[in-house]
């Protein structure tokens, strides 16, 4: 549930549903700027240790990545960057930040608090939707950007150009991976994880951990999907250990699956 007043998360609810049908008649330099500003780091705090200068350092697991679609700070990442989390979630309330995301301004580095009780999880897609604590984020605003024409990558080209958009790094930095798509619906298991990700799109991007949650788009700035690159299986033709994005239209179905819940709660509520 969203954790604001019921007017508010009416907004975010109409700017969740908004940024999933995505912004066709922005320029593809405007869409990839905003997906640029909007790559978001997730982690945890595991260990706060005392500085002799005064203050605290912290020690974060390392989690993964995301991208922001609302100004209110409604975040689509990777499944597994928090299944791993949701037991401890059931008896936390968050309230010293431990959970967090992280996103570069162009001075700084800004971090938010998560509402752990704010989410939808696909499991079996490897997609979820998570949000920052309220009021850290109060304008309930989608963040514009192109969607790809074909969510479901049935008639994507192979070896088609994509590029995949991160800041995992301690700096928060904006990198690029670019590389092409290869297998248009892949299908593995990971043997120590719960997670099956089905229905995938396989590409020569290098699987590199952290990357988890990383926007893919392709080369008119259009989203594609998240990378999840949870298989390390080797591509012998390109030498390379390759990663997998989850589909767009998977993370449209989980969006769609949050806003249907969060909106029967609200009813109830009147």
């Amino acid at each position: 549930m969203i954790s604001a007043s019921r007017e508010q998360s009416l907004e975010s609810i109409l700017a969740l549903t908004s940024a999933m049908r995505g912004c066709p008649d922005i320029s593809p330099e405007e869409s990839r700027r905003n997906i640029e500003k909007n790559c978001v780091r997730i982690a945890k705090i595991e260990q706060k240790v005392p500085r002799e200068e005064g203050g605290f350092k912290y020690i974060c697991e390392k989690a993964g990545s995301g991208l922001q679609i609302t100004e209110d700070g409604f975040v689509l990442t990777a499944g597994h960057v928090i299944s791993g989390w949701l037991d401890d979630w059931k008896s936390s309330d968050n309230s010293d930040g431990r959970y967090f995301v992280a996103k570069r301004n162009p001075s700084t580095v800004d971090c938010w608090p998560l509402d752990i009780t704010c989410y939808a999880l696909d499991i079996t897609h490897d997609v979820a939707l998570i949000k920052v604590q309220y009021p850290f984020y109060t304008l309930a605003q989608p963040v514009r950007f192109k969607l790809t024409l074909d969510p479901t990558h049935q008639t994507t080209p192979l070896n088609q150009d994509i590029v995949l958009l991160t800041r995992n790094n301690p700096d928060l930095l904006l990198e690029q991976q670019s590389g092409r798509i290869i297998d248009r619906s892949y299908s593995f298991q990971v043997s120590t994880s719960p997670i099956r990700n089905i229905d995938s799109v396989r590409t020569t991007i290098p699987a590199v951990k952290g990357m988890s949650g990383s926007p893919v788009i392709s080369l008119d700035g259009s989203l594609m999907g998240i990378a999840v690159a949870n298989e390390w299986v080797e591509i012998p033709e390109y030498r390379i250990i390759g990663s997998s994005f989850a589909k767009l239209v998977y993370l449209q179905k989980v969006v769609s699956k949050f806003v249907s819940t969060a909106s029967q709660k609200l009813q109830s509520l009147t």
